[in-house]
């Protein structure tokens, strides 16, 4: 009896496993995003009141899809695969609380996770809760109207006990209106699929009419959040987590409908799937894809371009201090975005001189986006003197971006692997999400976001630092350089060699040097599909420091030949230096199988560090018997996130880490190199 009841249960387990993966997803979500990978997705999980009600909502809708999709199986196992299931009578009776009650952990997280007052939280998890409520209500009547009341029993909901359903129950399936024809277009089609979906009289089983009836208002809810949530509309309203939601809503109701329909036949599902998916993206052109740019002139051949390069240098000189100075900006998400303009607000409110001594920025990922806010502020006339410019900057670095990369995955990501042909233009992907929102931050005054090519004539004339935004190309692992300078070949790869009749959108050439890995998909130029694609420039160098070496090398005796007097390396690091901690020396057998890859990973940064600190200094050595060089490094102690969004306590710790005296003591080395009062 014993062996029998484990073997029903385990045959249960395997016809249910997507519901059941959708329950433990629900179940452990919150748990991993706040304590396991807190730096990924404690950002995540962080919501105001809006985003608990709209994430109370549609978790809970998913817990109910799970429980639907169970029911089915328990209901009609017997008939579809002759598995002698049945649903215990307590489950029947509180299966809206109990699968409901799968998703407190993912609810206590967001209310210990949220910056709200605890009642304003409460009351939004209980708003989400009642929204859930009652769109499961309006499905349940729906299908009781769609019920025959002769022919199938009202044994699939405990809500069927309910008076107001009861009585949708009793009225007969209406013929000439629309609740009449898609009782029709569900019958027509149920009865095509085989035992399990029709009984004895043909028609549709309680069940499949429930799961249809809630799919189809997943399918309005998931549409009129295509065309309402847009970024191109403002700022995203609903969090990255509401559309995760949806995506696994979508995905228990497709994976469990089609595991119902092939177990039968013993196809497996995923395997299926997969070779679909496949298939799909090589019949159809599922490539992800950057726009570009068309330039009004071509780049200037390689031979001119160190010429070039000497004249841009020349007339800089004329116009700023004796001082150059070239920042190197370090990725890492969202924190190194709001590390660098941090440092270069903070530094320029200490000291106006700083911004006119600044002659390139060598950025890299999340130092990119920092550095294009900063860049993109200077003006023919200097920077601009009003505090409030600055207060811009900051705030436009550590705004999240995350809740529109959520909208990208939800939508364009996710019919690109299936539907491929339904995504045009064909640019539009979570990447151009994030585009979308960091221009938000380029506006200014009814001013559109810059391109390259605007960028261009202010460094032509002398008042903007030249930009060099780090990428690294996938196929070859080689740097890849984008600026609106022709750049000499010598540097890298440079964009304008590749591509001389090509320019960008500034938060485009920001975007491609932040291709953080999975968060932004790697792209390559639109209909451009025989090009290479572009990656995260922290593959190549995370700290920007190489090609600011490379700058200065060149760059450096051109400006002393001028007059100038000395060169200051100025390198932003957003992340913690590393350090041994506890080696954790139980980690058991198991460690070895993903050790090496642990290892790959780790040496990147260390190895990159190691060999930028050699060569810098290499070049101070070559500099010290004159005293021209200096090299100030503002770092931060401790990591933070790595995703597109900081927290109120995120953006506090920066605040704290700027203040550090290490930091502190280098501004003032800064200022008084600029000759300004600290």
């Amino acid at each position: 009896m014993a062996g029998g009841r484990i073997a029903l249960g385990l045959q249960l387990v395997f016809l249910d496993r997507f519901a059941l993966g959708t329950l433990l997803f629900l179940v452990a979500l919150g748990p991993v995003a706040r304590w396991v990978y807190p730096s990924l997705l404690v950002g995540v999980v962080t919501l105001d009141a809006r985003g608990v009600v709209f994430v109370t909502w549609l978790s809970l809708l998913a817990a109910w899809t799970a429980m639907i999709s169970t029911r089915i199986v328990l209901e009609y196992a017997n008939e579809r695969f002759r598995v002698p299931l049945r649903a215990p009578s307590w489950l029947e009776r509180n299966q809206v609380l109990l699968f409901g009650l799968t998703t407190v952990p993912l609810l206590a997280t967001l209310l210990a996770s949220t910056d709200e007052p605890l009642p304003v939280a409460g009351l939004a998890v209980s708003a989400g809760a009642l929204l859930a409520l009652a769109t499961l209500l309006v499905a349940t009547l729906v299908r009781e109207r769609l019920t025959d009341p002769a022919t199938a029993p009202p044994n699939f909901l405990m809500t069927t006990d309910l008076p107001m359903i009861r009585r949708a129950r009793d009225k007969p399936v209406p013929r000439s209106r629309v609740l009449g024809l898609l009782h029709d277009l569900a019958r027509a089609l149920l009865r095509r699929l085989g035992p399990g979906y029709v009984d004895e009289h043909q028609e549709p089983l309680a069940g499949h009419l429930l799961s249809l009836t809630f799919f189809a208002c997943f399918l309005a809810v998931y549409t009129f959040g295509y065309f309402a949530f847009t970024p191109e509309r403002g700022p995203e309203p609903v969090p990255a987590l509401a559309f995760v939601m949806l995506v696994l809503i979508g995905g228990s109701w497709f994976l469990s409908g089609l595991a119902f329909f092939f177990d039968r036949y013993r196809v497996p599902v995923l395997t299926l799937l997969v070779a679909g998916s496949f298939a799909i993206s090589y019949a159809f052109d599922s490539d992800y894809y950057y726009h570009r740019l068309t330039r009004a002139d071509p780049a200037l051949p390689a031979g001119q371009r160190v010429e070039r390069l000497r004249s841009l240098v020349t007339t800089w000189q004329k116009k700023n201090a004796p001082i150059m100075t070239v920042i190197a900006a370090n990725g890492g998400g969202i924190q190194a975005a709001a590390w660098t303009a941090r440092a270069l607000v903070e530094i320029q409110r200490q000291c106006p001189a700083f911004a006119p001594s600044v002659f390139l920025v060598s950025a890299v990922s999340g130092g990119s986006v920092g550095a294009m806010y900063f860049v993109d502020r200077y003006a023919a006339v200097g920077f601009p003197p009003d505090p409030s410019v600055l207060d811009r900057i900051l705030e436009a670095a550590e705004t999240s971006s995350l809740d529109e990369a959520g909208w990208g995955l939800a939508y364009p990501d996710l019919l690109r692997a299936f539907l491929p042909f339904a995504v045009y233009p064909n640019t539009i992907d979570r990447a151009w999400s994030l585009e979308r929102a960091w221009a938000r931050g380029l506006e200014m005054g009814g001013r559109p976001p810059s391109t390259m090519r605007d960028w261009a004539a202010g460094i032509e004339a002398g008042w903007r630092p030249i930009p060099v935004f780090n990428a690294t190309i996938v196929e070859t692992g080689e740097r890849f350089l984008i600026s609106p300078v022709d750049l000499p070949d010598g540097w890298g790869r440079v964009f304008s060699t590749i591509y001389p009749h090509d320019t960008l959108d500034v938060v485009t050439a920001a975007r491609l040097s932040a291709t953080f890995p999975y968060v932004t998909p790697i792209a390559r130029r639109d209909r451009g599909r025989t090009d290479f694609h572009i990656a995260d420039g922290g593959y190549f160098d995370n700290f920007g420091v190489a090609t600011a070496l490379q700058a200065l090398r060149d760059v450096g005796p051109m400006y002393q030949a001028l007059g100038g007097r000395k060169i200051v390396l100025v390198e932003l690091r957003s992340a913690a230096e590393p350090s041994l901690g506890d080696p954790r020396s139980h980690r058991g057998w198991f460690f070895q199988t993903f050790g090496p890859i642990l290892t790959l990973l780790n040496v990147r940064a260390g190895a990159q560090r190691f060999r930028n600190d050699v060569e810098v200094a290499d070049f101070a050595a070559a500099h010290r018997a004159q005293d021209t060089f200096e090299r100030l490094v503002f770092k931060v102690a401790k990591d933070g996130p790595l995703s597109w969004k900081l927290t109120e306590g995120d953006k506090r710790a920066l605040r704290r880490e700027w203040l550090a005296p290490e930091n502190q003591q280098e501004l003032r080395r800064l200022t008084s190199l600029l000759g300004c009062s600290s």
